[in-house]
């Protein structure tokens, strides 16, 4: 389904359902979008380099970000020199009795799209799929997790990794001290953490956090192509 046609309606009590989050999918692909994306479609040398040696782990993540900051800093410097004191910054314009929107950007955190309908002068239907929404996705109707979720299966609990607290609260947030790369996704809100507390669950005794149930591994190298879609 087009984004522009989808509905928002909360079913608190979806069967399954763990996350308020949509499931977006490219040609029914999982993906990745932010700055890694940005960097390895856009040919970055180093990234790609470090990528196919180390695949998409938070080192590389981090590599991209620092190579990003210093690639973007010197545009910035360019863009504010542009800016004419006094001009106007936007176009101002009135809302049609009829239409249909749409806004593409790559924000920071990847890429961003907006969908409104306009009916009788007024909203009928806006719909947004940002990044978090690529990268924090659930499990489609397919079942297929999204790309945060993947990567967080089997990932290594280490011994000795105790936050404190008691024993509820080490059982509780002990795993995430073993994947804390789920930061490297930059999440934007606290309603995109049940994809994480799905994929790490309580352990399952054998070192390794995830699912029951094993999933698909994320292939590697699938990302979102280009900003705004």
């Amino acid at each position: 389904m087009h984004p522009s046609l989808g509905l928002t309606r909360p079913e608190p009590d979806k069967a399954g359902a763990y996350t308020w989050n949509k499931a977006p999918r490219l040609a029914g692909e999982v993906v990745e979008t932010g700055a890694i994306a940005r960097q390895l479609t856009g040919g970055q040398a180093l990234v790609r380099d470090a990528v196919a040696r180390h695949g998409g782990s938070v080192y590389t993540r981090v590599l991209a970000r620092l190579i990003e900051l210093a690639r973007v800093v010197p545009m910035v410097e360019a863009w504010l020199r542009e800016i004419q004191p006094g001009e106007a910054f936007c176009a101002p314009s009135r809302l049609p009795e009829e239409g249909r929107g749409v806004g593409l950007s790559e924000a920071a955190r990847g890429s961003l799209g907006h969908w409104v309908v306009v009916q009788r002068g007024r909203i009928a239907n806006y719909q947004i799929v940002a990044p978090t929404s690529w990268n924090f996705s659930p499990r489609d109707a397919a079942g297929v997790p999204g790309a945060l979720e993947q990567a967080l299966v089997d990932a290594p609990v280490r011994e000795g990794e105790d936050p404190g607290g008691g024993a509820a609260h080490r059982a509780l947030l002990r795993p995430l001290y073993g994947l804390y790369g789920a930061l490297m996704y930059t999440p934007c809100a606290a309603s995109q953490l049940p994809p994480l507390w799905r994929a790490v669950g309580a352990g399952r005794g054998d070192g390794t956090c995830g699912p029951a149930k094993p999933v698909p591994r994320c292939p590697r190298g699938r990302y979102l192509l280009r900003p705004g879609i």
